[in-house]
């Protein structure tokens, strides 16, 4: 199991930990490897494959990098799982000025492969600090970044979390807030001046367009994970809010 360990010190790498979970090991429920990013100060927040279930049935692609956007550098590391998946290395550094420049955008955060071979990576802001809900294309060929997801740069007010569902022809995607609020630190101020989101922004899949925004209200603010259910037929989702005490339970019409 790979575990994503912000170092939380402006002077250490955070770092990705491999913990042995074979009951059978000697070393089970032990840290047996630990890679160090190549900066202090990334901060290291969720990862996600270059195959998932969006390679459902094909047999040539394989589980082989693992992408850990980087929260508050920017940066995006792709990582050699195949090669030794008990010690992990390096395959890639994504520089935050490529991330900048190519997608116009900042706080990279859910990585999710898609379809088209590519990961889709959603993010928070643009460039200036302000929010905006951007989702950035990475191409798993030559592990370079191609133009943003959404069609006629039209991004959704706010970004965070995302799932599609192709089948039933959506995307849904989450708000947690802006990039200057969560920097400095929360303050009910901001939520209150609505620098923190409560909206869920429907996509149409094959178009690409923010065709709907759902106000969750008081009792789902800062909306964050969000997930269909596992069988691809099913047309409902779930969403647990930051702020207030909901999970809430949505279906696509």
């Amino acid at each position: 199991m790979y575990v994503n360990c912000p170092s939380g010190s402006k002077d250490k790498p955070d770092l990705l930990a491999t913990v042995d979970v074979d009951p059978e090991s000697p070393s089970y429920g032990k840290v047996i490897h630990c890679l160090n990013m190549t900066h202090s100060g990334d901060e290291l927040h969720q990862s996600g494959w270059n195959s998932c279930s969006s390679c459902y049935q094909k047999p040539s692609e394989t589980r082989s990098r693992l992408i850990l956007p980087c929260f508050n550098s920017d940066r995006i590391y792709v990582i050699d799982t195949l090669t030794d998946e008990k010690a992990p290395r390096i395959f890639k550094v994504i520089e935050p000025e490529e991330v900048h420049t190519k997608g116009g955008v900042t706080m990279p955060h859910t990585s999710h492969c898609i379809a088209t071979g590519d990961v889709m990576i959603s993010t928070l802001g643009n460039k200036d600090g302000n929010p905006q809900g951007s989702f950035l294309l990475l191409d798993t060929k030559e592990w370079k970044l191609k133009d943003n997801w959404e069609k006629d740069g039209k991004p959704a007010p706010m970004g965070y979390d995302f799932w599609c569902q192709p089948r039933h022809n959506v995307m849904i995607s989450t708000e947690f807030g802006a990039p200057w609020a969560m920097m400095t630190g929360f303050k009910q101020e901001h939520v209150d001046q609505g620098h923190y989101g409560q909206h869920l922004n429907v996509w149409n899949w094959t178009t690409h367009e923010l065709t709907q925004r759902i106000d969750l209200g008081s009792d789902g603010l800062i909306p964050l994970q969000i997930r269909f259910l596992h069988n691809p037929d099913e047309a409902q989702g779930f969403v647990g809010c930051g702020l207030g005490s909901s999970i809430f339970r949505f279906f696509n019409r």
